[in-house]
């Protein structure tokens, strides 16, 4: 593996389990959402609970 592919996929591994235990915490649902504001509103609306 090319050290380039290998640094992305060491960010890569760390950005996922920061949204994993972000979404754990928070209680957020992962949905297909249709727009921005909805991916927004459903963020908010799980940091605030």
């Amino acid at each position: 593996m090319k050290f380039w592919n290998r640094l992305m996929f060491q960010k890569r591994f760390i950005i996922k389990i920061v949204f994993n235990q972000l979404k754990n915490i928070s209680q957020i649902e992962h949905s297909r959402h249709r727009s921005c504001s909805s991916f927004i509103v459903n963020l908010l609306a799980g940091l605030i609970a």
